[in-house]
């Protein structure tokens, strides 16, 4: 149902905390002695379309902040970070608004046809997805909190979930750049590394796509 995910495209800058006991060849380990999670860069110029989306050249940077995410060194979470050129207040009515929600929303291809938003603490969502080829999925969650034009927080889980699936929390920030913002993604603990890396796809795809539509004239309509 989720395979449509699983197809090569270009990646933001994107960070990823793996298991130190087990790290795929294109990862590094989440280091004792301060180092917290791995930036990975994606140099896309090269990409194709594989059955690897990380195809492609690899520079790799150590961070040594901490994630926003508190994490185990053995638990595996998701870290992305993008820089969307708008203001905080703009990129948060993107991220909760339905309309313009269904403009960005998946990866490439991807359709959202069904958004419901009970947009308060507490409150739920469910979408409704359609791949480029397949059948129509669905996700849903909980808003655990909102802090307008900073924060939001809530629960991720597919519908039906795949066996690998567990619900996990996303945590979105927003920092204000004077003119532009930096959004922050962590996500996690996702129970493998297959699915974790599946989320790093669909989300890079998605802010890719909200960096278009919010640079677009559509969004200033």
């Amino acid at each position: 149902m989720l395979a449509a995910f699983e197809r090569a495209s270009r990646c933001p800058t994107i960070g990823l905390v793996t298991r130190p006991d087990h790290v795929p060849t294109h990862r590094l380990p989440s280091l004792h002695g301060g180092v917290d999670d791995v930036r990975v860069v994606m140099d896309a110029a090269k990409s194709r379309q594989t059955d690897n989306f990380m195809s492609g050249r690899l520079r790799c940077q150590l961070r040594t902040e901490g994630s926003s995410m508190a994490s185990q060194p053995d638990e595996l979470t998701l870290h992305l970070e993008s820089v969307v050129d708008a203001r905080p207040s703009r990129v948060f009515d993107a991220l909760t608004d339905a309309d313009e929600v269904a403009r960005w929303w998946g990866p490439h291809g991807f359709t959202t046809s069904v958004i419901e938003l009970d947009l308060k603490v507490g409150g739920r969502y469910r979408f409704a997805m359609q791949p480029p080829e397949g059948e129509m999925f669905h996700l849903h969650g909980e808003f655990r909190e909102m802090h307008a034009p900073s924060q939001l927080v809530y629960t991720f889980r597919w519908e039906p979930p795949d066996p690998q699936d567990v619900e996990t929390a996303v945590n979105i920030s927003l920092t204000d750049l004077g003119g532009s913002t930096r959004l922050t993604l962590d996500q996690g603990v996702f129970a493998t590394e297959a699915r974790t890396a599946l989320h790093e796809q669909g989300w890079s795809e998605s802010l890719e796509r909200l960096r278009t539509f919010l640079s677009s004239n559509e969004a200033h309509a």
